[in-house]
């Protein structure tokens, strides 16, 4: 084999691997895009899902605070029914002793 027969043989081995190379560089550019469309999606459902706790977290805390809000009103009723009961209690007692 001479060497023209040596370089037509290594330029078709070239040929060959760069077909093989181009091969799999498209199939890797097809499962990128793949890849990147299911990134995509898991974005915009990550999106939604995490706006949708913030709602529920702040409903929550609307929730918390209007029962904040009942609790403390509840108890200053206690506290004036309390001080009214008191004040009952020593006039009714007053009474009995006159």
């Amino acid at each position: 084999m001479n060497n023209e027969e040596k370089i037509l043989d290594l330029l078709i081995k070239l040929s060959e691997d760069m077909t093989d190379v181009k091969s799999k560089v498209g199939g890797i550019e097809t499962r990128l895009d793949k890849l990147e469309n299911q990134v995509t999606v898991m974005e915009n459902d990550l999106g939604n899902k995490i706006n949708a706790l913030f709602d529920g977290y702040l409903s929550n805390t609307e929730s918390v605070n209007r029962l904040a809000d009942t609790v403390h009103r509840m108890d200053s009723q206690m506290e004036k029914h309390e001080t009214e009961l008191i004040a009952f209690r020593f006039n009714n007692q007053q009474n009995k002793q006159h």
